[in-house]
């Protein structure tokens, strides 16, 4: 299977970072982009919507997938399985562009994973049209508002404490895959939007 046109942008940050309200405001603008929509097993949160921001599945489900070969990639958080299928990729093969939203350590991995999965010749021709973006907010109290505000009085603190604590020392570890970030300002979304989009222009070229 070779790819043969399509870009692919990669979107990873800190939980509260405020990814989806990026793409959100870049897609409003960009009909030439779909987002992946990944897998998985734990319970929607308020507002979300099944096959539109994840395809939410039982655990059986999600373990049935994984045997039949039909992920592209996964990881278990606590209880929770997420990972994607390979057929949210095939979109690619006709040309379509794709935003991935991915959390810090599978966005550090991608390449291997491709190479993993497809092989060398498709993988390089996926890499070599792809970017990944990591995006921050100004510091990590304004990442705890947001998610408070995401959860909408279902928050659990430290939980999401542990989360942010597990996700510094990966950035830390894998600081190197992320050359590209962008500082999500509160208040100021639409132009963190428009610097990703300037981004994603000039280094992929469209």
């Amino acid at each position: 299977m070779i790819y043969s046109a399509g870009k692919l942008v990669v979107v990873t940050g800190f939980s509260g970072a405020g990814k989806d309200t990026l793409i959100n405001l870049f897609l409003q603008k960009r009909n030439d982009f779909d987002v992946v929509v990944t897998h998985s097993t734990r319970p929607p949160r308020p507002g979300e919507i099944p096959g539109i921001h994840h395809h939410f599945v039982a655990e059986k489900e999600f373990e049935q997938l994984i045997q039949k070969k039909e992920m592209l990639e996964y990881v278990k958080y606590g209880s929770f399985y997420k990972g994607t299928s390979k057929t949210e990729f095939e979109k690619i093969t006709s040309g379509k562009n794709l935003i991935w939203r991915v959390d810090i350590f599978r966005a550090a991995v991608y390449e291997a994973t491709f190479l993993k999965v497809y092989g060398w010749k498709t993988a390089r021709q996926i890499i070599s049209n792809s970017l990944t973006i990591f995006v921050k907010a100004e510091n990590h109290k304004i990442t705890l508002n947001r998610y408070q505000n995401r959860e909408r009085g279902k928050a659990n603190l430290k939980e999401f404490q542990n989360r942010l604590q597990r996700d510094i020392k990966l950035y830390k570890k894998y600081e190197h895959a992320f050359p590209n970030v962008i500082l999500n300002r509160s208040g100021k979304p639409e132009e963190s939007a428009n610097e990703m989009e300037r981004l994603i222009n000039n280094v992929l070229g469209i």
